[in-house]
């Protein structure tokens, strides 16, 4: 994986796919899985509606703030960053930005959003 996909999702009881989002989600079900890296204890109604919503199975390692930006730079910088998706507090998601490991996303689910 080149770049990590990031999707800064919601907390909400299902995941909108929409056509813009075909080509990843044919990636993801070509892998078989999607992987998902938080430091959340609570993420399981949302990886179980992630899989029921795409077919896809939704995998998650749980890894504390302190450990979050080491491991997700050390893994990117040796080419095997793990994760397809990344929930983390801002600082975190603002370091990990400047480093280059986080790839642009909008949902098309924030449209209602301001930027």
């Amino acid at each position: 994986m080149k770049k990590l996909l990031v999707a800064l999702f919601v907390l909400c009881a299902s995941v909108q796919v929409h056509a813009q989002d075909k080509s990843l989600l044919d990636r993801a079900r070509t892998e078989g899985k999607a992987s998902f890296y938080a430091n959340i204890t609570a993420i399981e109604p949302i990886l179980k509606a992630f899989t029921a919503d795409t077919g896809v199975k939704a995998e998650y390692t749980r890894i504390s703030t302190s450990k979050f930006v080491a491991t997700a730079i050390t893994e990117f910088e040796a080419g095997k960053l793990m994760a397809d998706v990344v929930q983390a507090p801002l600082p975190v998601l603002d370091l990990l930005k400047e480093r280059g490991v986080l790839e642009s996303y909008r949902s098309p689910a924030a449209a209602g959003y301001p930027e």
